[in-house]
């Protein structure tokens, strides 16, 4: 009962620490009488589901979009179609808060501790930097503090598909790890079954663990001498969503009904990280401080989780950093996968921290930690004082 009430008052704060930021994301942008200004994706993409349902046309690249006309009743109202996307949005960060809670758990660790870094791992963000002039023409700063925007978050509070998406990222990592050892072919199933439904929320997570993952069950069938069997799991787990993915691809680039601006993938290394920070380097320091900082003290004690973790995120980095969309590349679409797989490396790096003695070593880890978590309080706080975007 005791932990049942930690995770309660978990969801309780998590749920209404969204319901403030998502309701005065309308407020600020939509609602307001005067001085409305744009400072999230969601009610962009609340006032697209109300064009969409009137014309019946939905997008395939997320299920988002259907979903909240479904769960609205079909409404083209634009308030009704609001306030359920905000419900639905506090629903996936309550979800993504109990699957992160789950992870944690462990009878070597106070659940009050388990609890207070459940909720802090959803608030933490890169940490904090300040710089105000850009070094180039082309770069665009919204501010002089910098928190989202340049850096690799963890967590991001302005786009729903995303948001949507993470519950079953986290649920498609953890369980092919999990089981990446087993010679059922129903795990492969399911593993593939959660492929398929991650890409339908959001296809950008998939994009980079899928590579990844595969690769490293065809290296351990080989080492066990099970090439065959490993080439029949992958097939099980990829052609599914391979094939996903190609449906997505042709209906929104090549038979659009949905009036999507056309792009193309071009190799334009850093082009779209240039735009946003005119210290990469340093930017990527302060967006992975914590998962660095764990990893240098206890590498010795790497598991599956956590080396897989890394993986897809150096690779995602790899993608973000070498790909771009031409002409509209400024909008970092190769940056989703990222941020979706930094939140993994954190929650792993801490499911490792937490089970270490409490000496030197992990007090640095869980400062740096702290700073990361009070980088991300100064952005919703800046947020709800100074009415900025929430990609400050």
């Amino acid at each position: 009962m005791v932990k049942d009430k930690h995770m309660y008052l978990g969801l309780f704060v998590i749920a209404c620490l969204s319901f403030s930021v998502f309701y005065y994301t309308f407020y600020f942008q939509v609602w307001q009488p005067s001085n409305s200004h744009w400072v999230s994706d969601i009610p962009t993409h609340a006032s697209a589901i109300e064009e969409f349902s009137k014309n019946g046309n939905f997008p395939i690249y997320s299920l988002w979009y259907r979903l909240v006309n479904i769960t609205s009743g079909f409404s083209v109202n634009s308030k009704i179609i609001a306030y359920t996307s905000i419900y639905l949005l506090i629903f996936f960060m309550c979800l993504k808060y109990i699957i992160t809670y789950s992870l944690l758990k462990s009878e070597h660790v106070k659940i009050a501790l388990t609890f207070l870094i459940a909720i802090s791992l959803n608030i933490a963000m890169p940490i904090i930097s300040f710089y105000k002039n850009p070094v180039t023409a082309n770069q665009l700063f919204l501010n002089n503090f910098h928190v989202y925007l340049g850096n690799i978050s963890p967590n991001q509070w302005h786009n729903s598909t995303l948001i949507f998406a993470m519950p079953f990222n986290l649920l498609l990592f953890y369980f092919s790890v999990k089981h990446i050892h087993s010679n059922q072919l129903r795990d492969f199933w399911i593993m593939s079954i959660l492929s398929i439904i991650s890409i339908l929320c959001k296809p950008n997570y998939a994009l980079v663990f899928l590579p990844i993952f595969c690769s490293y069950l065809l290296l351990l069938n080989y080492k066990e001498k099970k090439l065959l069997l490993g080439i029949v799991k992958t097939a099980l787990i990829a052609l599914p969503s391979i094939i996903l993915l190609l449906l997505q691809w042709y209906f929104t680039f090549k038979h659009n009904n949905t009036e999507l601006s056309p792009v193309k993938t071009i190799f334009a290394p850093f082009i779209v990280w240039g735009t946003y920070s005119p210290h990469i380097f340093i930017s990527l320091i302060l967006s992975i401080a914590f998962p660095l900082t764990t990893v240098s003290f206890y590498f010795k004690k790497m598991d599956s989780y956590w080396l897989i973790s890394w993986l897809v995120f150096i690779f995602s980095l790899i993608i973000f950093s070498l790909l771009a969309e031409y002409p509209a590349y400024a909008a970092g679409n190769y940056g989703w996968g990222a941020i979706a797989a930094n939140y993994i490396l954190f929650l792993f790096s801490m499911r490792v921290l937490l089970v270490q003695p409490f000496n030197w070593k992990s007090k640095i880890a869980f400062t740096v930690f702290g700073l990361h978590v009070l980088s991300g309080l100064f952005s919703l706080s800046y947020f709800f004082v100074y009415q900025t975007a929430l990609i400050l």
